[in-house]
């Protein structure tokens, strides 16, 4: 089976239209959810373009919605080509007896024919096909979105399939890129404080703005409660949609002929990570060497984000000898003799680097997650050398878990006033704080649904905290615990961002004579997993221990170890 060449359409045209008057084109998010699974694509800058008939498959992101465009890829669908509309080519409607609904701008869809969900996942757009005549009805229609509530009335189908010619379109009516982009970073820049929790379990009207101002999940339908009645965002939704797309698009390729692999998120022996970080806020020596002691005990790596006036010397040569990353924690906090701008941030963090010697800094988080606009945090990490952020989590206690629909690591996108660029600087978010004092109750479903979508368990502590309350140590301890009792690895930011970075390198070059996957790798890396679906899904060899069942898809699992260039490479043990 050949490796399918699949082509993103993104008319460049019509996003300069889009841009000029000031609407963002988040459709050229499709780009990088395709890159999170390493999916080999190619962009397509116009539809009449000659390399068009080339493609196996091709991803419409972003069209005119004229004639000329419909008929190119009507003729292209014609003659055999596939195509997968991402809540657009509205141009095709009254060809296939429907018409352009209203937009719903929220809902909650059933995508189980996708992914294994036991519950509808939130989107925050949808725009639907009504049908209107008897010609080229659906072939088929997957999944529903319901209006408003997970249990409102059904709005339409998720995905709709028609045959055309000897080709076929797949045609979402959810805004997948709307929907992620949205829950992962708002859909508006921070301007003022978002809404707080009517049951006063999260008072985020706190006149401080701040990461979750731009949250977009709903308080009473995206919580749940522990046995001990601890409120907690449930779900990752961003995640799900991601895996329920990723699924969907492997079906469609495997239905043409074609195959699609794709490279897992860890390296082989790594299902998921937890990841903890201390801001050292209070910045007194007695806390700091209390808690190294502390953490020898548990022989875990740690992220340090020091905020001025920082520790002594000899903590920050301890930190970094006891295998811990010294971070930054910048400081926008008024009340803490801090402000928000690009000049306070670079003299912090040239602050920083003169005190602890550091030439460069990874990771930064900001003290009290302060967030403000849109992009200009981002902005100021590309500029002065941050590779990675962890600032997108809660600052309350009722606000804890999901509160952005992911826990994975991703690259932000910028808004329209940038032509929503992605930025180079990977978000790390996080879920819990130890302001939750001894409540342990949220840790195991959190742990449980970050290791089900095989994410980030990013969880904050003080160093203060540590020192002056057994409840926070126990806390801790027990987080390591129930790692551990997972078998997830525990890393800092700094190898998170190091494995991600490199793992954005490996590129599928194809698929070989015996089915195997070829990779390139752009610099060594270990441990490479790599899965091809497998053609005949019907009868697959489960007695292999390669073989493993994916978003209900069937794949064979391949492992890579170091160099540049590799070949087969059969996943063992």
């Amino acid at each position: 089976m050949k490796m399918a060449n699949i082509g993103v359409l993104f008319d460049h045209e019509s996003a300069n239209i889009h841009w000029q008057y000031g609407i963002n084109v988040f459709q050229s998010y499709i780009g990088e959810l395709l890159s999170q699974y390493r999916i080999p694509f190619d962009w397509i800058n116009n539809p009449d373009s000659p390399m068009l008939t080339s493609y196996d498959l091709i991803i419409v992101a972003l069209v005119k919605e004229d004639k000329k465009t419909a008929d190119f890829l009507w003729d292209y669908m014609e003659k055999g080509g596939a195509v997968v509309a991402l809540s657009n080519l509205n141009s095709l409607a009254k060809r296939l007896g429907y018409q352009r609904g209203p937009t719903m701008d929220r809902g909650y869809a059933d995508v189980s024919a996708f992914i294994d969900a036991a519950f509808p996942l939130l989107c925050l757009k949808s725009v639907p096909w009504i049908k209107t005549g008897e010609s080229h009805s659906a072939e088929e229609q997957y999944g529903h979105v319901n209006e408003n509530f997970p249990n409102g009335e059904r709005h339409c189908s998720v995905v709709d399939k028609f045959c055309i010619g000897k080709g076929v379109l797949y045609r979402w009516s959810v805004d997948l890129t709307s929907t992620i982009v949205g829950l992962q970073q708002g859909t508006r820049p921070v301007l003022e404080d978002g809404v707080p929790a009517p049951d006063n379990s999260a008072s985020i009207d706190d006149f401080h703005l701040k990461s979750d101002d731009s949250s977009e999940v709903h308080w009473e339908h995206d919580r749940l409660k522990t046995d001990a009645n601890a409120p907690y965002f449930a779900y990752p939704y961003a995640d799900l949609w991601r895996e329920a797309f990723q699924s969907y698009l492997i079906s469609c390729c495997l239905e043409i002929g074609v195959g699609l692999p794709f490279v897992g998120y860890w390296p082989e022996g790594t299902d998921s990570v937890v990841s903890i970080s201390f801001d050292s806020d209070y910045n007194e020596d007695k806390h700091a060497d209390k808690t190294l002691d502390f953490l020898q005990g548990l022989n875990i790596p740690t992220t340090w984000c020091m905020m001025e006036p920082g520790y002594s010397d000899e903590i920050y040569k301890r930190v970094v000898k006891e295998g811990h990353e010294l971070a930054f924690h910048y400081n926008a906090v008024a009340e803490d003799n801090g402000s928000w701008g690009e000049r306070e941030f670079s003299r912090q963090l040239n602050w920083l680097k003169e005190v602890t010697g550091l030439k460069e800094v990874t990771s930064n988080k900001n003290h009290l997650t302060r967030f403000e606009g849109w992009g200009e945090l981002y902005q100021w990490c590309e500029k002065y050398g941050i590779s990675s952020d962890q600032t997108r989590g809660n600052s309350k206690k009722g606000n804890v878990g999901f509160l952005f629909g992911t826990c994975h690591p991703y690259f932000p996108i910028a808004w329209f006033d940038e032509q929503n660029r992605i930025y180079d600087v990977l978000e790390i978010g996080f879920m819990l704080g130890d302001y939750n004092k001894a409540d342990f109750s949220v840790v195991p479903p959190l742990l449980d649904k970050v290791q089900e979508v095989h994410g980030v368990a990013h969880i904050v502590f003080h160093q203060v905290h540590i020192y002056n309350q057994s409840s926070v140590r126990e806390l801790l301890s027990n987080v390591v615990q129930q790692a551990r009792a997972r078998e997830m690895s525990i890393w800092t930011g700094e190898t998170i961002n190091k494995w991600y970075r490199a793992r954005r390198k490996v590129h599928i070059e194809g698929i070989n004579d015996h089915g195997e996957p070829v990779i390139n790798c752009g610099e060594e890396i270990e441990g490479v997993v790599v899965y091809v679906p497998i053609h005949n899904q019907k009868n697959p060899d489960v007695s292999d221990e390669n073989v493993k069942l994916i978003n209900h898809l069937w794949c064979r699992k391949y492992v890579f170890s170091s160099g540049v260039s590799h070949e087969g490479g059969l996943a063992h043990g």
